[in-house]
């Protein structure tokens, strides 16, 4: 370590100086630490060195053993950045805005949008944004997913990128995910993280939608009747995109369920279709599911929509993504106080992070709103699966 060393550290502590922005003489009064890391006497002998250079001007005490403060001249500093090797910020800072500069106008996807006008705004403030410090190919990653259109398995996605199929799960995943939860507005705080892959259209595993009801599908010209298999029918990926719903369907009410054990112990009912949600719908099951309302809207049919969750935050949270994403109709059911005190009083109840509680309180669902005073109140939620015991026993 030297002492320009030590000087330009000091210089870099603000996005001003990082930026090479200050005019004139500025004042450097050394610590203790600098002298120490350079060692004392070191620090003496390069600071007589780069005065009698007249690139220092330096306040001595006791005989010159001793230093107050430094004078140096900003218009220097690129030759101190030359004389010690150390990299530059300012070229690293300039690299940065000119790479988003270029490919902002291009962006399609908000959310990337969003991120590179906020990175943007830290650049011109003198400040290279972590995540890019730490990962100097997440532009490169960002580009490729701003040009995805269709749900791609991330290990094939990283494959495409990088060469590697494990690389994006190993060294890009966790800042992608957290950077989708900042800035895209579809992402919901109570998602798991291959829930926010997927808004993004990176799959671990195939897209697949529980279903037990009366619907009736044409499959590549083959006409499906989901009433025919009593205990439920999958779709898959594939047969999400490409099934047709056919006209004419003969639906009274659409019940979506978070819960599989639930799913499966609900009873098959003429003019019913059961849906299990596993939490969040998926982007292929949502894109399925707005496909069925319109169906049925044309189809002139009055039908009543409504989901069951935990009686949780994360519960909330899903009902609420439904009724924005999916359907706009939807009422709770089984989620109002009456069920969640019937259970308490039962014992039944796990606790409610301080966190989640938190963010209930910022919550605005008039749909909820006795559910939510319930949690708030009791800081315990209700799983689903106990309504089984409860009904069982």
């Amino acid at each position: 370590m030297t002492l320009l060393e030590r000087l330009l550290i000091w210089n870099e502590r603000t996005g001003k100086g990082r930026l090479e922005a200050h005019t004139g003489r500025r004042k450097w009064t050394p610590t203790q630490k600098d002298l120490d890391e350079v060692g004392r006497q070191a620090f003496l002998r390069q600071a007589r060195e780069l005065e009698e250079q007249g690139l220092l001007a330096v306040k001595w005490h006791d005989f010159r053993s001793e230093i107050e403060y430094i004078w140096y001249e900003t218009r220097n500093l690129p030759l101190f950045y030359q004389m010690t090797g150390r990299p530059r910020p300012l070229l690293e800072i300039r690299n940065w805005q000119s790479r988003i500069a270029e490919r902002l106008p291009g962006l399609k996807k908000d959310w990337i949008r969003v991120y590179d006008l906020h990175a943007e705004k830290m650049l011109k403030e003198g400040t290279v944004p972590a995540e890019l410090k730490k990962h100097p190919d997440l532009l490169a990653c960002l580009d490729a997913l701003d040009s995805l259109e269709e749900p791609v398995y991330k290990r094939v996605f990283s494959t495409q990128v990088f060469k590697n199929s494990k690389y994006f799960e190993q060294e890009l995943e966790k800042t992608v995910v957290s950077l989708v939860r900042q800035y895209c507005s579809e992402a919901v705080d109570a998602m798991e993280d291959f829930h926010i892959l997927e808004l993004i259209f990176l799959e671990e595993y195939a897209q697949q939608l529980y279903l037990k009801g009366d619907l009736e599908l044409l499959l590549d010209g083959r006409r499906i009747s989901l009433g025919a298999f009593p205990y439920g029918f999958v779709l898959n990926s594939q047969m999400l995109k490409r099934a047709e719903i056919l006209p004419g369907q003969k639906l009274r009410r659409v019940v979506s369920i978070e819960n599989k054990a639930n799913f499966e112990a609900a009873a098959f009912e003429e003019g019913v279709l059961l849906l299990y949600s596993h939490g969040f719908f998926g982007p292929k099951e949502g894109a399925f599911l707005v496909r069925l309302r319109e169906r049925l809207l044309l189809d002139g049919n009055e039908v009543q929509y409504l989901h069951s969750s935990d009686l949780d935050f994360g519960g909330v949270r899903i009902f609420q993504h439904i009724r924005r994403t999916i359907f706009p109709e939807v009422r709770p059911l089984r989620m109002d106080a009456g069920t969640y005190w019937k259970y308490r009083k039962k014992g039944y109840g796990i606790p409610v992070g301080e966190d989640a509680l938190k963010k209930l309180k910022g919550i605005e669902e008039p749909l909820l709103k006795e559910l939510i005073q319930c949690l708030l109140e009791e800081k315990m939620g209700i799983e689903q699966e106990c309504f089984l015991v409860s009904e069982g026993n």
